[in-house]
This record gives structure tokens, C-alpha cells and sequence, in this order.
């Protein structure tokens, strides 16, 4: 869940901290975040995310399932278009998943 807490620290004005203490430094998801405007440090195995800046729609790359829902959730809530490469990492965990966003009305291309 952390790569959601990170999208949510974003958008929420102040500093969020994320500690990992089962796969320290498994924060790969922030460079991908940061693409589209997030802003981070990382201090040993804590990753603080500085929320209240927007988010911009970025071509990123979803390097595992939950990293990949994160960019989508990032992507729902930026400002302009959001490309997700190896969007098949989401896919495979979520049951008809492209049908439930544009359901809820999100405009979503695949392909």
C-alpha cells in the first residue's frame, strides 16, 4: 500500500514519511512519481514525500503491480494526459480494471 500512502502524501499540503522496514529502500515508485511532479527525499530507509505541489500528467512506467495503481491514481488526479508503460503489471491484479475506471468515469485509453 505504501506507493498509495506516497500518491496521497502528494496531494495532502505538509511532509508524509514512509518507512519500509521489511524492503528497506523499495521506493523505486518515487522516481517514477517524481516524473510527474512529486517531490521526495530519501534518508536510509524513510521516504519523505513533500505534498501540496500538483501533479502533471508524465509518460511513467509501472515497475510492479502496486507501484503501477499508484501512477494510475497519480495519474487520475493530474493535470493533463498520464501515459503508464507495462501497464500490463496492473492488469494482471485487478479483475476487469479498465471497465471500473471508465465506469467510475475515468477517461482511459489501453494500447
Amino acid at each position: 500500500m505504501q506507493p498509495l500512502f506516497a500518491v496521497y502524501g502528494a496531494c495532502a499540503k505538509g511532509s508524509s514519511k514512509i518507512i519500509d522496514l521489511r524492503f528497506p529502500g523499495r521506493y523505486c515508485y518515487a522516481s517514477e512519481l517524481a516524473k510527474m511532479g512529486l517531490q521526495y527525499n530519501i534518508n536510509g530507509n524513510i521516504l519523505e514525500i513533500i505534498g501540496g505541489n500538483p501533479l502533471n500528467g508524465a509518460q511513467v512506467r509501472a515497475l510492479d503491480l502496486r507501484a503501477g495503481i499508484a501512477l494510475v491514481l497519480a495519474g487520475l488526479v493530474a493535470k493533463g494526459e498520464t501515459r503508464i508503460l507495462d501497464a500490463w503489471q496492473i492488469e494482471r491484479g485487478y479483475d476487469n480494471f479498465i471497465e471500473k475506471l471508465i465506469s467510475l468515469g475515468g477517461n482511459v485509453r489501453y494500447g
